[in-house]
Parts: structure tokens; C-alpha cells; sequence
């Protein structure tokens, strides 16, 4: 209910926490995933709504340490599991998802608005 639009779904490493975005808001909400299986617990995980730079928060993924890769304004946002921008990945077009991918899963593709472009990162994506 408190998504109007869903798009963005990620389960963290453990499995115990979700992450949903809207297809047409510039949030990440988390929350609590119960044993069995249902969820709770909504809380604001990040907002970039006061960021000024063209874009939604759309496809998401999260990484063997828990960050979250989220497409977002700007490019791709690297988010912490406690919420903290840790940096971005900045693209020439809007993007609309990301995929950790090769044997390794340490090569995120991004699919923007007309081009895919990868880029190797440091850490391992969960497939």
C-alpha cells in the first residue's frame, strides 16, 4: 500500500529484508521478511527526491555485502545496508535497470533509456 506503483524487488543476502521501489517515485523502501514469508516493518530506506537530476528509482539489485545498486538520477546510486549513499555510477542516459552478471557476477550491465553499458565493480552481485 505504501508503493502505489511497484517495481524494484531485491532480497538482501539473508533473505531477510526486502527492497521495493515505485516505477514512478524517487524512494526505496525495506522491509522485515518474516519466517514465513510474509512482510512487515515498512520503513523509508533511502530518498532521493530532493535530487534535482532527471530519473526514478526503477530496477534494483544488492550485492554479497548487502548494498543496494539501484538505477536512480543520475545513473546507478551504490546504497548501504544501513541507507548511506555510498556513491554513483554516473551514466549519459536515464537508466532504467542494472544486472550483475558473468561467472563472477562482478560485472553490473546497466540498461538505459537507448544503450546497455557494463562496467566491472569490486564486489560480487547476487545472481
Amino acid at each position: 500500500d505504501d508503493i502505489p506503483n511497484p517495481n524494484g524487488l531485491a532480497l538482501s543476502p539473508d533473505e531477510k529484508t526486502l527492497y521495493a521501489n515505485g516505477s514512478r517515485d524517487k524512494y526505496v523502501r525495506r522491509y522485515r521478511v518474516l519466517p514465513d514469508d510474509t512482510v512487515t516493518d515498512s520503513q523509508m530506506f533511502i530518498d532521493i527526491s530532493s535530487d534535482p537530476t532527471p530519473g526514478i528509482t526503477d530496477g534494483l539489485k544488492v550485492d554479497v555485502k548487502g548494498n543496494v545498486w539501484e538505477s536512480a538520477a543520475g545513473g546507478v546510486w551504490i546504497i548501504s545496508p544501513g541507507g548511506r549513499h555510498l556513491g554513483t555510477i554516473l551514466t549519459p542516459e536515464l537508466v532504467a535497470n542494472v544486472e550483475f552478471g558473468d561467472p563472477d557476477h562482478k560485472t553490473l550491465y546497466i540498461a538505459a533509456r537507448t544503450s546497455v553499458y557494463k562496467i566491472r565493480v569490486n564486489i560480487a552481485g547476487i545472481p
